[in-house]
């Protein structure tokens, strides 16, 4: 199974929806505060036919992960643990990928959601915090019962520097019985497939590939009408400006589209700047 991986800022709902569209089997939602989400300071929005989704959860405090995996599951068909993402916003608060620097409190956080939800449990890691831990790390995953861990091939040191180690994915694969989806690196649904059949994967997640171009999933798109498209489902233009230029990319005078993205003041400017192909 080939899908979209989670990336904060950009896999809202719309944009799954033309994931979808272009051949994308499965979606992970933005990662969504455990905190926030009970007490109702965020909610999930879902489309119809926005499955099979994965809400993805962040936090650090099993209580409030639990609630909010209680509150998740009615939307979701997943409810995934972040335990990668190296942004300092979330491991300075010893949330995402910090959780990889003690694997058995990991390990205890994903027993106890999979234990209280209804819902399939599924973690999102890397190879480790600043070593390659992924089979010890996965191997406790297992054994807490998830249902998937879809693995990104750096430690959370790396960033996104160097390359992704599927062979590191592979060597996880073999250690455990649960799914594992590999992510990292992979330019299309085509890459995916091969990398998931080399390394005898269960699936595979396309991350940044993705971004402004659904057609990474198999289907050809106009970008221009897809970015149109997502804009009749979402008002935040915070948010357009930057799908306005993730979608730039690789159209014609894509450097005089950016200018006019950054300057425009209001959803119509976005609209006019990708309607207009001349």
């Amino acid at each position: 199974m080939i899908g979209l991986a989670p990336m904060a800022g950009y896999t809202d709902a719309a944009f799954r929806m033309l994931c979808r569209k272009a051949g994308a089997e499965i979606a992970y939602t933005e990662m969504v505060s455990a905190e926030a989400l009970v007490r109702g300071k965020t909610e999930i929005m879902v489309r119809r036919g926005d499955s099979p989704l994965a809400v993805q959860l962040f936090g650090s405090r099993e209580r409030a992960l639990i609630e909010a995996a209680g509150i998740a599951e009615k939307k979701a068909d997943f409810i995934d643990l972040n335990a990668g993402c190296p942004s300092p916003d979330l491991t300075d608060t010893g949330a995402g990928a910090a959780l990889l620097r003690k694997p058995k409190a990991l390990a205890e956080l994903a027993a106890a959601i999979s234990s209280t939800t209804k819902k399939p449990a599924s973690v999102k890691i890397r190879l480790g915090w600043n070593s390659n831990d992924c089979v010890k790390i996965c191997k406790l995953l297992d054994k807490a019962d998830v249902t998937r861990i879809a693995i990104h091939g750096r430690t959370m040191k790396q960033g996104f520097s160097g390359k992704a180690d599927w062979k590191a994915i592979g060597k996880a694969k073999e250690a455990v019985t649960c799914e594992i989806y590999g992510n990292g690196d992979l330019r299309d649904a085509e890459d995916a497939r091969e990398k998931v059949a080399t390394f005898r994967l269960d699936g595979a997640l396309i991350g940044r590939a993705a971004l402004g171009n659904p057609a990474v999933f198999g289907k050809k798109t106009d970008k221009r009408k897809a970015f149109l498209e997502w804009m009749r489902d979402s008002a935040d233009f915070s948010a357009a400006k930057r799908q306005a230029m993730a979608f730039s990319r690789g159209l014609p005078e894509a450097k005089k589209m950016r200018n006019g993205i950054a300057r425009a003041e209001n959803a119509s400017g976005l609209k006019a700047i990708f309607s207009d192909k001349g």
